[in-house]
């Protein structure tokens, strides 16, 4: 199981690809909007929206010639922010003095906005929402890519064989050796610096270049049938997009939507549109993630599952008698398959992930042996739920999801 963070993240990227594409030509539109907006905010004249409009023209240009100078990363954070400050100092020179403080009040309060929703952030259970989304990528996209990647197996070479097998042996201890330097950070309870962050970066891309290097040669000489691949599990890519949003509106979806009405935006594409351009984005839109995820698939462990069954399994005792849910996710109905190690009186009760009993499925006494009980879900609204089972063994539970 030690790869299966891989696999989420692989199959993370797969997903993101999509979206972030549909997304990509709406930063255009999105300035404009801006540009809109001021008008009615400010109470621009004609005259000023044409200079505004300029300026924007000639930023973007400046940006597009940025990118393709093809500079270290760090030079080009520097020039962006550079051409960012000079954009901004443009745009106040069109302004009057009013309209720059009416500028400044709205910034302030904005401002403010986002250190209330950052209180908010603070509030929710983050750890809950990574085990849902970590169980979710696990049970439904894991197995999908995987098997794609089987696919492949029977025609790389030997050679290109021992060298991907190596190459997971590289990542794997450049990963362990990433999670001992943020360790010390963790447990005082502290984040690194921006700068600290950035040095560790930079060292481990140093040391590293030349496996990411092989791996990107490797990935490249197999790139025609990766992408047939991931094409061919197209559908299941849009079913996991949508799972993946409503377990995301389900943990911050209250926020979302306050943030949403804050923003006045009067059309939801414009909501998206500005959410669109955090760091992840960005990182997307430079090209560095979308090129991953073929590396990521290459990289997969086809002998993940039987090496984990060749390893030593720890003994759960009676508290560990099988449970199983399929479908898993849901829709109206499912079924639970357990087992009673014991005779005696069993409870099979229904909980959210909050522990409260929504339903008592069943109560009798039982024999020793394999039982299923067929459950409706009808009336369910949220995503995650238990099967919680009580019986002469202990108390044991089945997460399951639930997609409407």
């Amino acid at each position: 199981m030690k790869n299966v963070k891989l696999w989420i993240i692989c199959a993370v990227l797969i997903i993101a690809q999509t979206s972030f594409a549909q997304k990509r030509g709406g930063h255009g539109e999105h300035r404009a909007n801006k540009i809109e907006k001021m008008k009615a905010e400010l109470d621009l004249t004609d005259t000023q929206v044409e200079q505004l409009e300029k300026i924007r023209a000639e930023f973007k240009t400046k940006m597009v010639a940025l990118k393709e100078e093809g500079s270290d990363r760090e030079e080009m954070r520097e020039a962006f922010h550079q051409l960012k400050d000079e954009h901004r100092t443009a745009i106040e020179g069109v302004l009057t003095n009013e309209q720059l403080a009416k500028m400044e009040a709205h910034r302030a309060e904005k401002k403010e906005h986002r250190a209330e929703i950052r209180e908010k952030f603070k509030s929710i259970d983050k750890t809950a929402f990574k085990e849902e989304m970590r169980a979710y990528k696990k049970e439904n996209v894991h197995p999908v890519i995987l098997a794609q990647r089987k696919k492949m197996e029977a025609s790389i070479s030997q050679a290109d064989k021992r060298d991907i097998e190596e190459l997971r042996q590289v990542f794997k201890a450049a990963k362990k050796e990433r999670k001992e330097k943020m360790a010390p950070f963790k447990e005082n309870g502290e984040r690194p610096t921006r700068e600290q962050m950035e040095a560790f970066k930079a060292e481990y891309e140093r040391k590293y270049k030349t496996h990411f290097e092989k791996a990107q040669a490797l990935t490249e000489k197999y790139a025609t049938q990766i992408d047939a691949l991931l094409a061919e599990v197209a559908d299941e890519k849009e079913t996991w997009k949508s799972d993946v949003k409503d377990i995301k509106n389900e943990h911050f979806g209250e926020i979302m939507e306050e943030m949403k009405g804050k923003k006045d935006c009067d059309k939801e594409t414009d909501c998206k549109g500005k959410r669109g351009h955090g760091r992840k984005g960005h990182a997307m839109k430079h090209g560095r993630k979308g090129k991953d995820h073929r590396v990521r698939f290459l990289m997969m462990d086809v002998d993940e599952e039987k090496r984990t069954a060749d390893k030593p399994r720890i003994n759960k005792g009676k508290q560990g008698a099988p449970m199983k849910v399929y479908p898993n996710p849901s829709t109206t109905t499912n079924t639970l398959e357990y087992t009673v190690e014991k005779a005696g009186m069993v409870k099979v009760e229904l909980h959210d992930k909050q522990g409260n009993v929504i339903q008592q499925v069943s109560s009798e006494y039982k024999q020793a042996g394999t039982y299923t009980e067929t459950v409706n879900l009808s009336m369910l609204k949220g995503i995650v739920y238990f099967y919680v089972i009580t019986d002469e063994s202990g108390v044991r539970s089945q997460k399951f999801m639930v997609r409407k």
